[in-house]
């Protein structure tokens, strides 16, 4: 039977020209995609084992605990025997906004917790109890193997998102301050396996089943031309009793007009943050598939090359509450200019209440592909050198998405969004996020036969333009220091990591998503503590 070696260790086109009225009735979600909560690498977390966070997220050449079925499943033939490994992190984000109107940090709570869980089944010959490798590094190099050369796993994880985040914002609209809230979590479920095809090179593959939860409460941002529907004319009686003119369209100069029009002849203040949108219980699923190679070179020198697919996402459905009664408020004095009553008499329900219930869809979500290569080096026994190059393709998954507000209830807002045709509103809401390089450096120390020490560098080039940025994310960190520790009793590992996230700062310019965005200065960093417990057998 050949030597089991193993290396192991520790936009402007979104932007309207209409005024505050006007984006009463246009909606988009500002989205807090990467929200404190987990967000490091874009709007994922560097890792999900605790091992690798101690070594700044490197983990591709490397297979040492269950976990590697998510970044290269080629690494489980690298596991020793069976195996089940836990994880949890916290996480402490702290975000800060600042404008002229505006003082403030997120709040996120008690620190975010993500947990994790894999399991590993070993179909190679067990091997006796006292072959438990007990070096901190835990190679097990000189053990023989025997039998099927097959590993598979299951893993359970918080795949990416943010935990749940509070913010107050100021606006002209609302000086007295409106509720951020998001908060936006995908979990996946991983299957799959690795097979030794020769003494020193493995191949893995496994597919992710994905739930994503999503809630958002906030001022809307992006506006659209929504609002191009006629003008009509309108009496004191039931909704389908129209004026019994011969034309039921108001014509003010004998031509037909928009309500876009309306709005900007009125000269009412221009925002792009005049009303309020609560989405609940919005949910969806998806997949996504990640083939790994690993290849032992020499005893010393391992390389590890994965490649994960897009994560493919059904529609994000949930229910939604529209509330315009603000911009109503700031609007009307405006639009009296036109004509006494202006609403009254163009508005089946007299405008007298702007809150609408509807149908919520988010279309075409989903997560980018990722090319990553990996390098190990064990210059000595109780010495490992290891280092990641990753591509994340965030350009073509984050570009814009496509929201859907349908069966809205309210017929006012119906009146002037849907041009009575429908009761939908779509939009698009723009993300134009840029691919991202993530590069890890990471090292470990076996100090003793039951203590091994880990130390690591994580940078993951921001993809966040600043005419998108969220000034209620930390999707926009880019620098990480870590440091951890291992402990071996027997079948017992215990693992800690800390992770140290840089104050990643930039003012806000042009946005896309918000005029009320322009000027804040965004601040944003975060520390993870990480814990692990593994058994082996």
């Amino acid at each position: 039977m050949p030597r089991r070696e193993k290396l192991a260790g520790p936009g402007e086109a979104f932007r309207p020209r209409s005024p505050a009225v006007l984006t009463v009735m246009v909606v988009a979600v500002a989205v807090t995609w990467a929200s404190p909560g987990l967000a490091s690498n874009g709007a994922y977390p560097i890792t999900t084992s605790t091992r690798a966070a101690g070594r700044g997220g490197a983990e591709i050449a490397l297979g040492d605990d269950g976990f590697a079925l998510i970044s290269n499943p080629a690494g489980l033939s690298a596991t020793w025997g069976y195996r089940i490994d836990l994880g949890l992190s916290f996480r402490f984000g702290q975000v800060t906004y600042t404008n002229a109107l505006n003082r403030d940090e997120v709040g996120d709570g008690f620190p975010s917790a993500a947990p994790a869980f894999a399991v590993v089944w070993d179909f190679e010959a067990p091997r006796p109890s006292d072959a438990v490798p007990q070096a901190g590094l835990e190679a097990d190099s000189g053990l023989e193997s025997a039998g099927l050369p097959l590993d598979i796993g299951l893993a359970l994880y918080a795949v990416g998102g943010g935990g749940r985040t509070d913010a107050d914002f100021r606006t002209a609209v609302f000086p007295q301050g409106e509720s951020e809230r998001g908060n936006f979590v995908i979990t996946g479920l991983a299957v799959g396996g690795a097979y030794r095809v020769g003494p020193r090179v493995s191949v893995g593959l496994s597919v992710t089943a994905m739930y994503m939860t999503f809630e958002n409460a906030g001022i809307t941002g992006v506006g659209g031309d929504q609002t191009a529907g006629l003008v009509r004319n309108f009496v004191q009686a039931p909704f389908d009793q129209v004026d019994p003119s011969p034309d039921d369209l108001f014509e003010p100069a004998g031509v037909p007009v928009t309500w876009t029009e309306i709005f900007d002849n009125a000269g009412a203040p221009n925002s792009l943050s005049t009303s309020r949108i609560d989405i609940e219980d919005a949910s969806g699923v998806g997949v996504a598939a990640t083939l790994g190679f690993l290849v032992e070179v020499t005893d010393w020198l391992t390389l590890g090359l994965t490649y994960r697919s897009p994560g493919v996402f059904s529609d994000v459905k949930g229910e939604a509450t529209l509330d315009s009664s603000a911009a109503l408020a700031s609007g009307e004095a405006a639009l009296e200019i036109i004509q006494l009553g202006f609403l009254g008499n163009h508005l089946p329900d007299d405008g007298v209440n702007l809150v609408g219930n509807y149908d919520f869809k988010l279309k075409n979500f989903r997560l980018p592909q990722m090319l990553g290569l990996g390098v190990a080096v064990r210059p000595h026994a109780r010495v490992l050198f290891v280092c990641d190059v990753k591509w994340l393709d965030w350009s073509a998954a984050f570009d814009e998405f496509d929201v859907l507000l349908s069966n809205g209830d309210n017929r006012d807002l119906n009146e002037i969004t849907s041009n009575q045709t429908s009761s939908s509103i779509e939009t698009q809401q723009p993300m134009q996020w840029r691919d991202q390089w993530v590069f890890a450096l990471g090292a470990a120390f076996a100090v003793n036969d039951w203590v091994s020490l880990r130390l690591g560098w994580n940078y993951g080039k921001n993809p966040v333009p600043r005419k998108t940025e969220d000034p209620f994310s930390a999707a926009s960190v880019e620098h990480h220091a870590a440091v951890g520790l291992g402990f071996s009793w027997e079948r017992v590992r215990l693992d800690l990591a800390f992770v140290h996230t840089f104050v990643k700062a930039r003012t806000i310019n042009n946005s896309v998503v918000n005029e009320d965005f322009n000027g804040i200065r965004h601040k944003a960093d975060q520390d993870t503590v990480w814990l692990g417990l593994s058994y082996v057998w």
